[in-house]
């Protein structure tokens, strides 16, 4: 009983640290999925930043070549001064020393341009003029342009001016944005904010106010970015949940298998015990009070010691075929048998049995030519042991019931006993398994009858079942294949 307890704490110990360790590596599961998913918005979020610089930049340029052609139509030929507008919130900034500002327009040091600002309300007039030693623009257009839009673009950044802004409606930039996305991602959708009040105008590098967009649907495309992750995941914690799962059963079963092993080995160490003490004392009266003698009480003595010593041939033949049945390995010599007559000699066999324990027979044998291809020695043994199950479980009632049922012939035992718990019936056939009353079992056995049947039937191509019969106790039934007349 305290072994018994100790394995139950055992179990229970594993059970719940098989537990723990689920729901940890759930959470460590669900935190690191988390992580792949935010990791992934990252990246979306950076991709989808680099497209819009690549067009704004791209727009940009197209406009700064814009303002090229116009400062190279406002602005003759040849002419040594350059004069364009530029709308700024300050252009102050650009005032250095009596006005004049240097600008490098090329990456020789000899041309340069000096900056002067007229401002107004509105506007402030930006006048560039070449020094007297500077080389003159290139006479070539392209050149020229390339020079130009160098100055445009460091005038802007030397001013510190916050946005160059053109009287160009956004919508080209949306456009062209929306276009660029929805090629890498066709099912987000771009939804422009407003900024400001000027938030119909592009503005060009932009160095405090971001332009204000919502991206939606992404995170259908992030589930399916981060989905080998979650794949991965899930399986993970279903295999270890099974392997957990596998484990723990096996290990329960393994501690039951050890219970019915000590069951077994008590209940077959005294069903062992009784024959050869038996055998013993025997022999030791015919060998110490001179029964040789007395012919009468040696036959009575030698009568007690074979009695006893075929008894426990039965038990070691039940156990070996039992062990045989188990491993596959049992060896069947079928030859036709009649069921009934079959059944009839293993009762009358036992009629002493009966009368002794005051046992009422009722039987319901539909004809007595009911034909089966069998083992007589191992199909005798299947059936003796629900028999003797009967009689032993049951209270003083056995009814016996053989039938042909959609070619097969069935035979059916139930007793009026108190039956099989629930608890059992799904175990009632495995080996050493016995139904206890409490925790007393109060008939002597081994738990090896019924698992010795069911493979004994199961060789046969049968099966053996239990049935709940109402008004019965335990109910156990026997289909066999039926030998037909024609195949005798």
């Amino acid at each position: 009983m305290l072994h018994n307890r100790k394995q139950a704490g055992k179990l229970k110990l594993i059970r719940w640290l098989m537990l723990a360790s689920e729901i940890l590596l759930l959470l460590f599961l669900c935190t690191w999925i988390v992580n792949q998913y935010k990791e992934a918005e990252t990246r979306l979020s950076k991709d989808v930043a680099t497209i819009f610089t690549k067009v704004e930049n791209k727009i940009a340029d197209s406009l700064l070549n814009n303002e090229i052609t116009i400062l190279l139509q406002d602005n003759p030929v040849g002419s040594d001064t350059l004069q364009f507008k530029i709308a700024a919130r300050d252009t102050g900034l650009i005032a250095g020393q009596a006005g004049h500002k240097a600008l490098n327009l090329s990456t020789d040091p000899s041309f340069v341009a000096h900056a002067t600002t007229k401002r107004d309300r509105v506007t402030s007039v930006h006048t560039y003029r070449i020094a007297k030693n500077a080389k003159p623009l290139p006479d070539n257009p392209e050149d020229t342009r390339k020079v130009l839009r160098l100055a445009l673009q460091q005038i802007v950044n030397d001013i510190d001016l916050d946005t160059l802004r053109t009287k160009t409606d956004t919508s080209l930039l949306r456009k062209t944005f929306t276009t660029a996305v929805q090629q890498h991602w066709p099912n987000i959708g771009v939804h422009w904010h407003a900024a400001g009040p000027n938030s119909s105008s592009f503005s060009y590098k932009p160095k405090e106010v971001s332009p204000s967009l919502n991206l939606t649907g992404y995170q259908l495309y992030i589930v399916k970015a981060i989905a080998s992750q979650t794949a991965f995941g899930l399986v993970l914690l279903l295999l270890t949940s099974l392997a957990f799962i596998l484990a723990y059963r096996n290990a329960k079963q393994q501690t039951l298998f050890s219970q019915q092993k000590d069951h077994f080995i008590s209940n077959i160490s005294h069903e062992l015990k009784t024959p050869v003490a038996t055998t013993k004392v025997a022999i030791e009266a015919l060998s110490m009070y001179d029964a040789l003698e007395d012919p009468q009480r040696s036959k009575r003595y030698l009568r007690m010691a074979g009695w006893e010593i075929n008894r426990l041939e039965l038990m070691i033949s039940k156990i070996m075929d039992t062990m045989q049945a188990a491993n596959g390995v049992l060896t069947l010599a079928q030859k036709p048998l009649m069921l009934p007559a079959l059944v009839l000699e293993i009762t009358h066999s036992l009629q002493q049995v009966f009368i002794e324990q005051a046992i009422q027979l009722q039987w319901d044998i539909e004809e007595e030519s009911l034909w089966v291809m069998a083992d007589h020695t191992h199909l005798t043994g299947a059936l003796y042991n629900l028999i003797d199950n009967a009689i032993k479980y049951g209270n003083n009632l056995i009814k016996i019931s053989i039938q042909r049922q959609d070619g097969r012939v069935c035979f059916t035992i139930a007793d009026n006993g108190p039956g099989i718990p629930s608890a059992y019936q799904s175990r009632v056939f495995e080996q050493f398994v016995r139904i206890p009353q409490g925790d007393i079992h109060n008939v002597k056995g081994y738990g090896l009858g019924l698992s010795y049947a069911q493979y004994v039937v199961a060789a046969h191509k049968g099966s053996l079942k239990l049935k709940q019969v109402p008004g019965w106790g335990a109910v156990f039934c026997i289909s066999l294949p039926e030998l037909h007349e024609n195949e005798l």
